[in-house]
């Protein structure tokens, strides 16, 4: 219901209001019927279900959500702070900024929801390690948890509003009777009956009845006779959602979320139910717990399928490597030119003995498997370059000296070709990207010359052997 102040009051006139208190219903007179029960059923079957799918950080990460969503907005419901669904659910997700987004509601916006959140967390608690039996001390250390970041609050005496400290985990010392938006004045229970009233409340919380009740009907009932009671100065509303959800995290392991968004259904069927209708309000609760526990669903069931964020950073990676892998042919392409130039260079400068050759072939097709780790060049290039080495009769010999050209498989590899001799000699030569891209370095020029001499002074030997064994010697 909708609260504005009024005017201070006479003794008599507090007193004729503290008389028109109607003392919530023992459980045996609460409406057992649900609407819609079938509908919760069949969210709490699919959450079961995908709980057992699902792992332990994700269920943890998908209940949080939703305890975070709960306490965030059981302040704004109370007007402590604006929100809206946006902001609940990018605070409930901790997403980008979240903490900045709540402070510009106000100073003491995070405080607030901070000490809602551990009220919340404190409910869980209970449910899970401790006792569960809910006590009025238990009650009184909830509610102060919840109101810790608040120093004051205002109190109409009959000498005017003064704003006074607020007691914390104590009930009220003055009326706190409202005037609704129709200008009637609502009624709590008394300030001398409050402590009788939290009694009866927490033995109506553990009769049989109320134990075998839907789990839907007990945080109903638990939450709305702590509204009609009222016990505390300030935070009621708090206080009752945090302690209904002790049923809904006993059933299920979600709290009793009311968006601030479902607030005029939430007060108006909170209204009906002081005018004696209480279905609407029941059926309001069973409404609420049935989306969280579909939300809590819902989460899990994305968080087993990939963000579409780290499917799109794959898609920059994969064309990433694409163009590292194009530029690694290319630059590999360009040092097999170089590379048979270098051996043309080395053999042209060799002063043969008559009746000695040494030929120069390339190949842009290889039949050689590559390496473990590497690939043959994609593109269009010297695959393999070739030295002949022959002698004329009557030492007539010949033999073959190949180096083969193989580039990384993986485009992360650091590496930018591997050479490799066959033959006699399976020397291999691995050079980095860096040592041919841009360009061939001065000492990579150097490094591959020296190979390149290897190579050919192995196969000068090999032939020299052979033509001595043609002449006997």
């Amino acid at each position: 219901m909708s609260e504005e102040t009024f005017e201070p009051l006479s003794a008599n006139e507090l007193a004729e209001i503290d008389a028109r208190y109607k003392p919530f219903p023992p459980f045996a007179e609460w409406p057992q019927e649900i609407r819609e029960l079938d509908l919760w059923a069949k969210a709490r079957a699919d959450l079961q279900g995908a709980v057992a799918q699902a792992s332990e950080q994700d269920l943890e990460n998908a209940q949080a959500i939703a305890r975070r969503a709960a306490a965030f907005d059981t302040g704004a419901i109370e007007g402590l702070y604006s929100t809206n669904r946006g902001l609940t659910f990018t605070v409930a997700e901790q997403a980008a900024l979240w903490e900045q987004k709540v402070d510009a509601q106000g100073p003491d916006a995070r405080t607030l929801f901070e000490a809602q959140l551990r009220a919340f967390e404190l409910v869980l608690d209970h449910v899970t390690h401790s006792v569960p039996k809910i006590t009025q001390a238990w009650l009184r250390r909830i509610h102060e948890e919840i109101t810790q970041p608040q120093d004051t609050y205002v109190v109409h005496t009959p000498v005017g509003s003064q704003e006074q400290p607020l007691p914390k985990g104590e009930y009220k010392k003055h009326p706190n009777h409202v005037r609704t938006s129709s200008g009637s004045v609502h009624a709590y229970a008394p300030v001398e009956s409050t402590q009788a009233e939290m009694g009866r409340l927490v033995d109506e919380l553990e009769t049989p009845a109320f134990k075998e009740a839907h789990p839907v009907n007990q945080a109903a009932y638990a939450h709305y006779a702590l509204v009609a009671i009222h016990p505390f100065a300030d935070g009621n509303g708090r206080l009752a959602r945090a302690a209904a959800s002790v049923y809904t995290y006993r059933e299920a392991s979600i709290p009793l979320m009311v968006l601030d968004e479902q607030r005029e259904p939430y007060l108006s069927t909170l209204a009906q139910a002081d005018s004696g209708e209480i279905g609407p309000f029941v059926g309001f609760i069973s409404r609420v717990t049935r989306e969280t526990l579909e939300l809590v669903k819902d989460n899990l069931e994305t968080a087993k399928v990939p963000q579409p964020e780290t499917l799109l950073t794959r898609f920059t990676e994969l064309y990433d490597q694409e163009k590292t892998r194009l530029r690694r042919d290319e630059a590999a392409r360009r040092f097999g030119d170089w590379l048979v130039q270098a051996v043309e260079k080395q053999v042209t400068e060799l002063e043969l003995p008559s009746g000695v050759e040494v030929g120069v072939q390339t190949f842009n097709q290889t039949n050689a498997d590559p390496p473990k780790g590497f690939r043959n060049l994609d593109i269009d290039g010297v695959r393999s370059v070739r030295l002949n080495l022959a002698s004329a009769p009557p030492a007539a010999a010949s033999i073959p000296r190949r180096v083969d050209l193989f580039v990384p498989a993986d485009p992360k590899d650091a590496g930018g070709v591997l050479l490799r001799g066959v033959q006699m000699s399976n020397e291999r030569l691995v050079l980095a990207a860096s040592d041919l891209d841009p360009q061939v370095t001065g000492l990579t020029q150097r490094k591959v010359a020296n190979y390149v001499h290897r190579q050919l002074a192995d196969g000068l030997s090999e032939l020299l052997a052979k033509a001595e064994s043609e002449l006997g010697l």
